[in-house]
């Protein structure tokens, strides 16, 4: 009886420890995933900046198109950065979500198991 008691302990935790550790490789992946995510969208971000700005300099040079045209530029840039913006946080918050939900799921499962052994 007492040999089946402590088996059974054995495998819950040799059970526990292998979630634990699928979760923490999970969270590093995501992690990395959402550290990627943001350094290529401020990347593109610098670049489109970059490029606005080179554009704004040539319209001022040339100086043919007037003050209208500079402003439309710069708010299409900041709306740009503004949804690049969104888009990270959209994508961290669903992320988190995700986290949050598995790690629901799997503790459901390790009180399911030990209700199960009792």
């Amino acid at each position: 009886k007492i040999i089946i008691v402590v088996i059974i302990t054995i495998i819950i935790i040799i059970i526990i420890i292998i979630i634990m550790i699928v979760i923490v490789i999970v969270i590093v992946i995501i992690v990395i995933v959402i550290v990627i995510v943001i350094i290529i969208v401020i990347v593109i971000t610098i670049i489109i900046i970059i490029i606005v700005i080179i554009i704004i300099i040539i319209i001022i040079i040339i100086s043919i198109v007037d003050v209208v045209v500079v402003i439309v530029v710069v708010v299409i840039v900041v709306v740009v950065i503004i949804t690049e913006i969104i888009v990270i946080i959209v994508i961290i918050v669903i992320i988190e979500i995700n986290v949050i939900i598995v790690i629901i799921i799997i503790i459901i499962i390790i009180i399911i198991i030990i209700k199960l052994f009792n």
